[in-house]
């Protein structure tokens, strides 16, 4: 009996569609999913209106400091 391996693949940009990097990273998702593939993909900003597609809008992407954040702390610390 042969053992079937089922994967999940979270694919993480920037963006979903914005940008060269970001159509392909996109074309690879759908690709996944039209191949039977568990695949999501999570941006940063989410232009699209696909539902497989997760944007950063909880309050973990106004959590986490960048460095333009953290020059901002410094001065004004």
């Amino acid at each position: 009996m042969e053992k079937t391996i089922s994967m999940k693949i979270l694919i993480v940009n920037t963006s979903d569609i914005d940008g060269g990097a970001a159509r392909a990273a996109y074309r690879l998702h759908k690709a996944l999913l039209g191949s039977g593939v568990d695949s999501q993909m999570l941006v940063q900003g989410k232009s699209s209106d696909d539902y497989t597609v997760m944007g950063a809008s909880t309050k973990v992407q106004y959590n986490v400091p960048t460095k333009n954040t953290q020059i901002q702390k410094n001065l004004y610390s």
